[in-house]
């Protein structure tokens, strides 16, 4: 009865049992291509004399692609770095050895120490677990020796991941090929140059071009072609473009062209540099921007471009002369010739009035000469009066007496003043336009040869000023 009901019992038990044991052998290699990240490494020093030398310092391991090989239960791993396994710790100082392991199919733990006797006593501890795509390694250390008189205690963690890139004995896996790109956005707007209907071919100079998109964004290993339009003064279309250079040094020498084709490296950093494009001597500067993919998105908001990283401006430059140094034809410059105008006639005037400070220097003494003369000449009868004090007008530098039509001395440009000297006159005459358009002076007057250029009367030879504005007159030609 006993052995029965013993064997009924395991025949009840083995079954449950054996799914369990067929699931741990079925479980997938972990053999294949891994990918692995840095090593991340702290450190902590809780006493550290001054004899201990310097603290350490982080340096763990670069990541990147590693191949994994399962034997058994164990791992070894191969890249980055140095080789590894899961039976030994990752800290490997001279003389330490490993005192106890334990592994299986999915975790893994190892102990390591200095050997007894060791004045510098460390004890490393590593362990590993995975799944069916990932591996998890981490490790601690503590570390504790004197020197100098001075105790030195440190300790140590470190921390990595691998992903499973391609199992052993499986098919890659098929990935779905990503979309193709959207088409870039048109950007070019229309030319602001209305063809030309008539016939293009008579006329080859060309007197404008215009190139675009003036801003560019890229990543590394794209292109994009400059958009160029070259006319002659009608229009016309000329079947030539600018050449294209890029600064020195763009993007740390990354960015080539060919011909309006621009071109970033795929290795090319990020950066920005300008590309000039020259026609019949003028330039024209493009910005091309190379951004990381990473970065691309962000850069395309900031900037304010479209969805092909371009603005939608178009950089224009007027030739004024073709190559060979043809005159384009004329366009209407009515506004730019008087201002011409008014620039030549100001230098011409400041130029004259030097002169006419000269010539008046050297005579003043001829006026002076001439004052006893002046006062003691009788009044024209053409004169003026004031209304107030019926005298005619002087001048209170050189003493010539005037009409009152007049307000300013001919001969130095002086404001006039009422006359102390003429005698009043018994009934001043109606106002009236004097007869001549500007009233001689006392000392006798020749023929006008000089003219006033604010208000056109003529002047003789003798006077400097007009009597009316008190302009400096210049000679009639």
């Amino acid at each position: 009865m006993l052995y029965a009901f013993v064997a009924a019992t395991m025949c009840a038990i083995f079954p449950a049992l054996l799914p369990k044991v067929a699931l741990a052998d079925d479980l997938p290699t972990l053999s294949g291509s891994w990918t692995a990240t840095s090593m991340s490494e702290k450190w902590s020093t809780s006493d550290w004399g001054d004899g201990c030398g310097p603290k350490p310092s982080a340096g763990g391991a670069p990541g990147g692609a590693a191949t994994v090989t399962q034997t058994g239960g164990e791992l070894s791993f191969s890249g980055p770095g140095r080789p590894f396994s899961t039976t030994q710790c990752w800290e490997q100082l001279p003389g330490m050895k490993r005192t106890s392991h334990s592994g299986g199919q999915r975790g893994w733990s190892s102990t390591c120490a200095s050997p007894s006797g060791d004045g510098r006593r460390a004890t490393v501890v590593t362990k590993m677990s995975a799944t069916d795509t990932t591996i998890v390694f981490s490790e601690s250390g503590s570390y504790e020796f004197s020197i100098n008189d001075s105790i030195c205690k440190a300790s140590v963690s470190r921390s990595r991941s691998y992903k499973l890139v391609q199992r052993a004995g499986e098919e890659p896996a098929k990935t779905a090929e990503p979309p193709p790109p959207p088409p870039p956005t048109a950007t070019a707007k229309p030319d602001p140059v209305p063809p030309y209907e008539g016939d293009c071919d008579s006329n080859k100079t060309p007197a404008r071009f215009e190139v675009r998109p003036t801003r560019k964004l890229l990543r590394p290993g794209e292109s994009f072609t400059v958009v160029s339009a070259v006319t002659d003064t009608r229009g016309c279309r000329l079947g030539i473009a600018p050449e294209l250079t890029a600064e020195a040094n763009a993007t740390g020498g990354k960015l080539s062209i060919d011909k309006l084709t621009i071109t970033a490296a795929s290795d090319a950093p990020a950066g920005t540099a300008n590309v000039v494009a020259t026609l019949g001597g003028k330039s024209l500067t493009l910005v091309v921007e190379v951004a990381l993919p990473e970065k691309y998105d962000e850069l395309l908001k900031e900037r304010g471009l479209n969805q092909a990283g371009e603005d939608e401006q178009a950089a224009v430059a007027e030739i004024a002369a073709g190559f060979g140094g043809a005159t384009t034809e004329a366009e209407d410059t009515a506004k730019d010739r008087r201002i011409t105008f008014l620039v030549v006639a100001v230098g011409m005037a400041a130029l004259l009035g030097f002169a006419g400070l000269v010539l008046l220097r050297r005579g003043k003494r001829a006026h002076e000469r001439d004052e006893s003369d002046v006062a003691d000449a009788p009044v024209p009868s053409n004169v003026m009066f004031f209304d107030d004090d019926k005298r005619a007008l002087e001048c209170p530098k050189c003493g010539r007496v005037f009409a009152v039509g007049e307000g300013f001395c001919e001969g130095d440009g002086s404001a006039l003043v009422p006359s102390k000297n003429a005698p009043p006159a018994p009934e001043p005459p109606p106002p009236t336009v004097a007869a001549a358009s500007v009233a001689a002076p006392v000392s006798k007057r020749k023929a006008p040869d000089k003219i006033c250029p604010s208000c056109g009367d003529r002047f003789p030879t003798e006077a400097g000023f007009c009597g009316k504005d008190g302009t400096q007159l210049v000679p009639i030609n």
